[in-house]
């Protein structure tokens, strides 16, 4: 496997090795809640959507995933990036603590208690 690199991805077309991929989940488009098939638009370098599918069983808009996969075109849907492995990562910054914790994936926290926990405790949410 490729490790990852300080690059947030490689846009090389290489169809024999695995390339390292690291966004923020913006919006999951489809899940199959039976084997986990998704279907997402992640966000990299904070500027580009990249659509990416594959089996991603459990996750949520606002998540930060690390994955491992290969560029591919569909025939109807365009250039996508299907994943081979992923690996979810805790936000940490105050603007990605927030993301995550507004999209509802902890039971229970949505936006407005999500933007109190992140007023008091900024960074060190997740270490309070």
């Amino acid at each position: 496997m490729t490790p990852f690199n300080d690059e947030m991805f490689d846009v090389s077309d290489s169809r024999d090795e695995l390339i390292g991929l690291e966004g923020i989940i913006e919006h999951v488009i489809y899940q199959n809640e039976e084997n986990g098939y998704s279907v997402c638009e992640l966000s990299v370098n904070d500027e580009e959507l990249v659509t990416i599918v594959g089996t991603l069983p459990y996750v949520a808009a606002g998540e930060t995933i690390k994955a491992l996969g290969k560029w591919d075109v569909h025939p109807s849907f365009g250039r996508q990036f299907k994943i081979d492995s992923f690996e979810k990562q805790l936000p940490d910054n105050e603007t990605a603590i927030l993301k995550y914790l507004s999209s509802r994936a902890v039971k229970g926290i949505g936006p407005a208690t999500a933007q109190k926990i992140v007023d008091k405790f900024g960074d060190e949410t997740f270490d309070v």
